[in-house]
């Protein structure tokens, strides 16, 4: 398990997590006036094309890339 974490332009938050065979990428805004996030399963769709984020097979994972995203600086 693997994962990288970065600040969008926008003071969002960008996070990668690899594991497993699967790369996913979670992306929340920073923007207070368009609060926004996506999550795309890199592997299967890496132009990033179906944003996942109401799937219910992927709330747990969902859950644990916004308790990533939350607890970095």
């Amino acid at each position: 398990v693997s994962f990288h974490q970065d600040t969008t332009e926008e003071g969002g938050v960008a996070v990668v997590l690899r594991q497993g065979g699967e790369e996913w990428k979670y992306l929340r805004s920073g923007l207070p006036e368009h609060e926004a996030e996506a999550l795309y399963e890199l592997r299967g769709d890496p132009g990033e094309g179906k944003n996942r984020i109401n799937e219910p097979e992927v709330a747990g994972l969902l859950k644990r890339l916004r308790d990533l995203a939350a607890s970095q600086p």
